[in-house]
């Protein structure tokens, strides 16, 4: 048994106070990435703007492994397959005087299969457009209430069916976000003005019924001012509502051309034994499944003291609290059809009916999460966008998977398993420390595509010999995406040797020992360094981390000696050579009870004949890297 360092991130106080109030082990590994994969290992691609790119959004191409990427005055469309077949497209935008050079795409969506509805801020008076995609024609649309009037507002926006539903505010002067239908054939429908309180847009989705399409509904998500304004409480409250996308409004009298099904409830994360709440909805991902009630949705929140939370709800639940909960100030009786039903003409519905719905949008109930206890995941990371995939592998189990953007441009590929995280690897998707301005996943080619200023970057979600040449180090991965299957770590694939739930590589045992490494391997003895270590010089060894979550240490002469640690290795550091300190240094790893040689060297004197490699180091050096270290 190998005892060595474990090499656990060490966790900040906040992080440490708010795990310690979970009852959580505060070097709990499963809040550490078990690998770095650096930007210039394998699984890249890589498309660089002909100049750098102040905003971008990103939508999906119609082939496979194409995205458009809206950016300033132009439209990329970049195949990631053969990179020499993207083009840049100019957009029609009539740029103002003044403001040359200031146009961002804002709002990019495919309205059918040969057409796009682009939008872009042309200055600050925003223009859209109906473009065919082979970009010969276009239509101008009336802009109102569908185009941000900058980049650093935040309107989301969702094409359905033809209908566009949006969250920009009406006019460039004051609040009035609304979510409306703005744009198709079914009636331009709003909010009143009772129904929000200065709301910040989040994310919009729509939610399909298939046996019962009249109660397809669109969501939004959103912070709210909060209506407590006690100097204890937080300004901003989460929530979700709902509008029936049937509906065409009410009355000529009551809610006319506006929403009679917009109902609206608290997201509700945090410890509630504990009093601690994170009430800033930052970030909202839907997982939509094939029947509507398994469908999840990740809410990425913050809070006061600067901690991440990420709740996950059940879409079912968010349905029954709009169904059955009381409504917020309403004290009477309920009339018939209960408001915020879907109904096939909401302009006949009664007045009654009407003013519930419009004086009293309001959930008494809150939406708490699928385990009420406590959220997902606490981090002290600051997480700023979230993509979520379903890994199906034929004949095991479902597993979710939550690809998350940190604030310094990481991403987190998370395990979901039992409802307790596992962060399989941390991603470094660019070569130098970059902002991720936007972020969109294939969930059928499995890649992750992340846009900074100067790149779009293709991740390869299904890069699994990254982690290793033998079948024990491919299962300890714990990745859903990979399995052990033709002598390698690889794409699952029925048949493939995989444990996603606690990564138990017992069953390794049972493979062929001609099968167990990849025959590339070879032997770690014939890998062996060697390197010359004069008498009285200092040096250290460098040991690369192959997993953050196993235990290193060096063995020398039969002593075990702990590392030193830096980010990514496990260093041993010699002060002065001395006759005794000759001779072979190996490091192991240990994980789940599996050992492995991750390097190994032979320092020998001067006076040796062989020189395959050295670590000289002077003494500076190391005093700079031990200060560096500690």
């Amino acid at each position: 048994m190998v005892t060595g360092v474990k090499m656990c991130s060490p966790i900040r106080t906040e992080l440490l106070l708010s795990l310690f109030l979970l009852s959580l082990d505060a070097l709990d590994c499963k809040y550490t990435p078990r690998v770095i994969l650096p930007a210039t290992g394998e699984g890249y691609v890589r498309y660089e703007f002909p100049r750098p790119q102040e905003h971008i959004v990103f939508l999906h191409g119609q082939e496979e492994g194409t995205i458009y990427v809206g950016g300033q005055n132009k439209l990329f469309n970049i195949n990631f397959k053969s990179l020499n077949q993207s083009t840049v497209i100019p957009l029609p935008l009539e740029v103002p005087t003044g403001y040359k050079g200031r146009c961002y795409v804002t709002v990019l969506h495919r309205y059918n299969d040969s057409h796009l509805f682009v939008c872009g801020t042309d200055g600050e008076s925003p223009q859209c457009y109906l473009m065919t995609d082979t970009w010969n024609s276009s239509e101008k649309v009336n802009p109102a209430g569908i185009s941000p009037f900058s980049t650093t507002e935040k309107a989301p926006s969702l094409f359905v069916e033809g209908e566009l539903y949006t969250t920009s505010r009406l006019y460039k002067e004051g609040n009035g976000k609304d979510l409306r239908r703005s744009w198709g054939v079914k009636k331009k429908v709003w909010m009143h003005d009772k129904s929000k309180k200065d709301p910040k847009y989040i994310a919009i989705t729509s939610v399909s019924r298939k046996e019962d399409p009249l109660k397809d509904k669109i969501y939004t998500f959103f912070q709210e001012k909060n209506p407590d304004t006690s100097p204890d409480a937080d300004p901003w409250i989460s929530r979700v509502a709902q509008v029936c996308k049937v509906d065409q409004g009410g009355s000529r009298s009551i809610l006319h051309s506006m929403w009679t099904s917009f109902l609206k409830a608290r997201l509700a994360c945090g410890v509630p034994s504990e009093n601690m709440f994170y009430n800033r909805l930052e970030e909202a991902y839907v997982l939509h499944a094939e029947n509507w009630t398994d469908s999840r949705v990740y809410g990425v929140f913050s809070s006061a003291w600067n901690m991440t939370a990420i709740c996950i709800y059940s879409m079912e639940e968010i349905d029954s609290v709009f169904t059955h909960s009381k409504f917020q100030g309403y004290s009477g009786v309920i009339p018939n059809p209960r408001p915020g039903t879907c109904v096939d003409n909401s302009q006949a519905l009664k007045d009654d009916v009407l003013k519930v719905a419009k004086d009293h949008p309001e959930m008494s109930d809150w939406i708490h999460p699928i385990v009420k206890a406590a959220p997902f995941m606490i981090s002290d990371r600051r997480y700023r966008k979230i993509q979520v995939d379903r890994v199906t592998v034929p004949g095991q189990k479902p597993h979710n998977v939550l690809l998350l953007a940190t604030e310094s441009g990481l991403i987190h590929k998370v395990l979901e398993v039992n409802h307790s995280p596992f962060i399989i690897a941390e991603i470094h998707p660019f070569k130098s420390e970059s902002h991720i301005q936007s972020m969109i996943l294939d969930s059928t080619t499995k890649k992750l595509y992340v846009g900074s200023h100067y790149e779009v970057v293709a991740i390869d979600l299904q890069n699994c010999e990254q982690y290793g040449d033998g079948c024990e180090q491919c299962i300890l991965s714990r990745d859903p995406y990979c399995g052990w299957s033709n002598n390698k770590c690889t794409k699952a694939e029925r048949g493939a040797v995989q444990h996603v739930e606690d990564g138990d590589h017992s069953q390794c045992t049972q493979i062929p020992k001609f099968e167990h490494y990849r025959s590339q391997r070879g032997n770690p003895e014939d890998q062996e360094l060697k390197s010359i270590a004069p008498l009285s010089v200092p040096y250290f060894l460098s040991c690369p981390m192959t997993s953050h979550h196993a235990s290193h240490s060096w063995h020398h002469n039969n002593r075990t000696i702990d590392c030193h640690l830096s980010k990514s290795d496990c260093l041993l550091l010699i002060e002065g050579m001395k006759p005794d300190l000759y001779g072979k240094y190996q490091c192991f790893a240990e994980e789940k009870g599996y050992q492995w040689l991750v390097t190994e060297y032979r320092l020998v004197p001067s006076s040796g004949t062989t020189a395959l490699s050295s670590k000289v180091q002077v003494l500076g050096s190391i005093i700079l890297l031990v200060g560096l270290i500690l």
